[in-house]
């Protein structure tokens, strides 16, 4: 009697093994088809929005133009001024002192 319940446990946790590991399966499957690709080159816009998204306070166009070099070595040069034009332009960079830029939006509580 002990040798038959031994052996209809091993089976139950073998069985349990075999789906767990084909769920795990099913799962990593679905995460590759949902990841999006890395972007193989990223823009200037992309390396300024790294480098603020990545501060904890604002900087100065500057200060982004040496930290894009930090952070993307391999990539080809940019001028300062091109990196001031840039934040100027791009909607989703914000200026929240003088000469000072982060990434996103000032939030102000909306009046009633």
């Amino acid at each position: 009697m002990t040798t038959t319940f031994v052996g209809a446990v091993v089976q139950v946790l073998g069985e349990q093994l075999t789906l767990a590991a084909a769920q795990e399966r099913r799962g990593i499957e679905g995460l590759r088809a949902a990841m999006l690709p890395a972007v193989p080159t990223p823009t200037v816009r992309q390396q300024i929005a790294v480098v603020l998204a990545r501060q904890t306070k604002p900087l100065l166009a500057t200060e982004v133009h040496g930290l894009i070099y930090d952070y993307f070595p391999d990539e080809v040069a940019v001028g300062v001024q091109d990196v001031r034009t840039l934040l100027e332009e791009g909607s989703e960079f914000v200026r929240v002192q003088r000469y000072r830029w982060q990434l996103g939006r000032e939030v102000t509580p909306r009046l009633p």
